[in-house]
């Protein structure tokens, strides 16, 4: 609609990576709430009424869009219906990401004698929490380990490439305290549930994933009358 609109194109093998720009340009000129598929969608929006109308578009919502546009353009490319994949040369923009707010050690002896570990979730995300200030390891690469990852003779954990940010292999170590949390919890997941996954959901024996775990992660810093 808006290459038919802004640049009279009604054919995707006319889409330039110029056309691309102006697209992109246009987005962060225009503002949120200006442009709709159809007049029905406007209309029952009442986009004006909003108080972020025409506020900037976010830099991570255009890159959301960049993202959609060069699945688009690669899957046109690989079918042959375009002979020139107009993404080629388009980046995603910079978004300045802010800071985290380290969590002192007062707080954090706060947060971890909040958990009430008779419940599976919370003795759960305890030790994911202790796993991770040990190791060092991501929220995403600590969610999909397996039993078959976990060495506790050698006190390490392989992460395969498929979990891990910078798709390589590698191994992360943790201390005997961590060792012993772990043989703990091993003992007590085994009692509630078969999953070949470390840290499971307690119904499904799926891994836990990594929003279910931030949510939880909000309620326990509440409880515990600590800042988000």
């Amino acid at each position: 609609k808006w290459c038919m609109e802004a640049m009279n194109i009604d054919s995707v093998d006319k889409i330039s990576e110029a056309v691309v720009r102006r697209y992109i340009n246009d987005l962060q000129e225009r503002g949120k709430y200006t442009f709709y598929c159809n007049e029905q969608a406007k209309e029952s929006n009442f986009p004006a009424r909003r108080r972020d109308y025409r506020q900037p578009v976010s830099a991570v919502t255009i890159n959301n869009y960049i993202r959609n546009l060069r699945a688009f353009f690669n899957w046109l490319e690989i079918d042959y219906v375009i002979k020139k994949n107009p993404m080629k040369k388009v980046r995603q923009l910079k978004v300045n990401r802010k800071a985290k707010e380290y969590i002192s050690d007062e707080d954090f002896r706060k947060l971890i004698s909040s958990f009430d570990k008779s419940y599976f979730s919370e003795h759960r995300d305890f030790v994911m929490i202790m796993l991770m200030i040990d190791s060092g390891m991501r929220l995403g690469e600590c969610s999909c380990i397996t039993t078959d990852d976990l060495n506790l003779t050698k006190r390490h954990i392989f992460l395969s490439a498929d979990i891990t940010k910078g798709r390589k292999d590698r191994i992360v170590y943790f201390s005997t305290k961590t060792e012993f949390i772990l043989r703990r919890w091993l003992q007590y997941k085994d009692r509630y549930v078969e999953s070949d996954y470390l840290f499971p959901k307690k119904h499904t024996g799926a891994h836990v994933d990594v929003h279910t775990f931030e949510t939880n992660f909000k309620s326990y810093l509440r409880r515990a009358g600590i800042n988000e």
